[in-house]
């Protein structure tokens, strides 16, 4: 779960993130079971063989689902938020990238040795990759050979970047019309960068889509379970599912729609599936805020058993 590491040094490191959520885990659930212990045991024995054996009956009790959703949204916050500042952390690398070969480049054609040059670039800031040349002159400084610091140093940045990166190392060997083309190169990179940005935004449009599809799901939902709970005061008609059934049908099947909406938003837009972890929290938040808030429709109490729960 680490990212970019080096020798403890790290741009993002996964593990507060992770503790944070176990802590918010154990606290969530322990404040729920504080506060709302008496509707949470109640909505946990309601239970419903939604699917067939060997898988034992789910909760479906609204009090239940509410500690549930709870829990959930406390505990995941976290992860979602180091999805989030992942992707900006990536996006910040590769705005950098050009400018930092352009820089090295241009210091090597100015007639200064590599060291210099390193030198005069770890003055700078370039952002995420301040960790890369950090690394780099501490290990030129150690008399470590160019070729392999550069190899080492590459480790602190992600996989994706290393090619591009690689025009450094190049440059070390070649000089002349060889930097001169690489510095065209660079000037490529950085103008298919800009593409790639303005890519991204576009492609934020269909995260909105996804969100718009959860949310009438959500809507949709609210509107089967005021039917349902019409019909279970009916005397003409009598539903095949009782009211809390279908309540817990479309909680749990919209929380696998949301995240698989949100993973996949995440994968359209950042090309990593770990990137749809903040769009995932965000549309599961909405998908069973929304079916719990569904009751009020029929005047039911939230942390009641007046109909639904």
């Amino acid at each position: 779960m680490r990212l970019f590491r080096r020798r403890g040094e790290e741009i993002l490191n996964a593990r507060p993130y992770v503790y944070a959520s176990i802590v918010l885990f154990v606290v969530s659930s322990i404040l729920v079971y504080i506060f709302l212990r008496k509707p949470f045991e109640e909505g946990l024995s309601v239970r419903s063989q939604l699917f067939p054996p060997p898988i034992p009956p789910i909760p479906i009790g609204k009090g239940f689902l509410w500690g549930l959703t709870i829990i959930l949204s406390l505990g995941t916050l976290p992860i979602a938020l180091y999805s989030r500042k992942r992707y900006s952390v990536i996006r910040g690398l590769e705005r950098q990238v050009p400018i930092l070969i352009r820089d090295f480049i241009g210091l090597l054609r100015s007639g200064m040795s590599v060291g210099e040059t390193i030198e005069i670039m770890s003055k700078r800031n370039y952002g995420p990759l301040n960790i890369f040349i950090r690394t780099l002159l501490t290990l030129t400084r150690a008399k470590v050979p160019f070729e392999d610091a550069f190899e080492r140093a590459v480790k602190t940045i992600p996989k994706r970047l290393i090619r591009y990166l690689i025009l450094i190392r190049e440059s070390y060997k070649a000089g002349g019309v060889s930097l001169e083309l690489a510095g065209r190169i660079a000037s490529l990179y950085a103008a298919i960068s800009a593409l790639d940005e303005l890519r991204e935004s576009n492609l934020k449009a269909y995260a909105y889509v996804l969100a718009m599809s959860v949310l009438i799901y959500s809507l949709g939902s609210g509107a089967i379970i005021y039917l349902s709970g019409s019909m279970q005061s009916s005397k003409i008609v009598k539903p095949v599912l009782r009211p809390e059934e279908v309540l817990g049908i479309l909680y749990y099947t919209g929380l696998l729609l949301a995240f698989i909406s949100g993973v996949f938003a995440g994968k359209l837009i950042t090309g990593e599936a770990s990137g749809g972890l903040w769009y995932a929290w965000l549309y599961i938040l909405l998908t069973t805020l929304t079916v719990l808030f569904s009751g009020k429709l029929m005047s039911f109490h939230i942390l009641g058993f007046h109909g639904l729960g």
